[in-house]
């Protein structure tokens, strides 16, 4: 079917439409060849206006159709899209589950300018072996006296100390180390001793970081 709004109407007094005419004239109704012409005219007008409304209806349920259809697609994508999304975000979880370290927050600071400062070889060599270590270590106290004392990373580093008898013997420098004199333990720290030494402690890579900074390599 054609679009018939595009239709344009014939030329009824044409002598292509004659018979047409004629089938229309009568004489004892005062129907002649002029007023057959314009019957002619009404009739199609009439014809096409219906063609109109049919065309009209039929380009109203196509678009309903293809509203549909675009709605079903457009579902059946957003279902797609959001399958992936789900499966993008359960590797995501995955992921982080398997490496916690790797995805750890961090925090929006600056870079520190003040010097770092190790805990005492006293302190370390509890660590590597696994041993408990008081927490005063790890206080502003502790660090600073570990920051006035000798550092000796060398395995092979002999220092001569007095023992007991009162002989003197040589010793390796990273086990000459006693604990600190001042040593508090740790129910008699105070509350701001206690918040010093806590975030220090609480981190096992802050600790391993220290022990393996302190080993020598091999």
């Amino acid at each position: 079917m054609e679009d018939p709004n595009l239709a344009v109407e014939p030329d009824f007094n044409s002598e292509e439409y004659n018979e047409h005419r004629l089938e229309l004239v009568d004489a004892d109704h005062g129907i002649d060849e002029a007023h057959a012409a314009h019957i002619l005219s009404k009739a199609w007008r009439l014809n096409n206006s219906k063609d109109k409304d049919r065309w009209a209806a039929r380009l109203a349920e196509q678009a309903l159709i293809a509203a549909d259809e675009k709605r079903k697609a457009d579902e059946a994508e957003t279902l797609w899209l959001q399958s992936i999304a789900d499966d993008r975000q359960a590797a995501i979880k995955e992921e982080r589950q398997k490496n916690k370290n790797k995805y750890a927050p961090i925090r929006d600071v600056d870079v520190p300018d003040n010097p770092f400062t190790l805990p005492s070889q006293y302190a370390t060599r509890l660590l590597k072996r696994g041993v408990f270590c008081p927490l005063f270590y790890f206080t502003n106290k502790g660090l600073h006296e570990a920051s006035q004392s000798f550092s000796a990373n060398d395995t092979d580093a002999m220092v001569i100390i007095q023992g007991d008898s009162g002989a003197h013997t040589f010793v390796p420098a990273l086990s000459a180390q006693p604990a600190s004199p001042s040593l508090v333990a740790d129910e008699n720290l105070s509350w701001e001793q206690f918040g010093e030494a806590t975030p220090v402690t609480i981190f096992p890579s802050f600790v391993s970081f220290i022990v393996d900074f302190l080993t020598p390599s091999e």
